[in-house]
């Protein structure tokens, strides 16, 4: 048996902290502030972590749509923990070097996810500039 070693994904300081946040902040979260962050992700996942799918306008139109609905639920709170999620992924896209070529999983590279968290919390940021 020969020793094999992994390129397994080693997440930033500034990824943790965000992954931890997002976990103490889970069950506080209202049912709005929920679809928001959802939302979000599903359209960054899509346009960034999903090799091969054409992301098109009209999906990342959709989803900003879904989420200014929830915006309007918004409370005061939620606001504030979404504020601190957007500061806390920003931080961690900047943890991330945009041009790293090192593999993160499945055709994915460390850059995508750079590009995934900005893209993700840059919409979060823009939902909540509108309420």
């Amino acid at each position: 048996m020969r020793n094999q070693t992994t390129n397994e994904y080693k997440p930033t300081q500034e990824e943790k902290a965000l992954e931890r946040l997002l976990e103490i902040n889970k069950e506080v979260l209202s049912g709005a502030a929920r679809i928001i962050l959802r939302e979000a992700m599903r359209a960054a996942y899509a346009e960034n972590l999903i090799n091969g799918h054409c992301f098109q306008p009209e999906e990342y139109d959709e989803a900003l749509q879904k989420m200014r609905l929830a915006a309007a639920e918004l409370t005061v709170r939620d606001r504030g923990l979404l504020a601190e999620l957007v500061c806390a992924g920003k931080a961690a896209a900047s943890s991330i070097d945009p041009d790293d070529e090192t593999l993160a999983g499945h055709k994915v590279r460390r850059g995508d996810v750079h590009w995934y968290y900005g893209m993700a919390y840059g919409m979060v940021e823009e939902i909540l500039q509108d309420v």
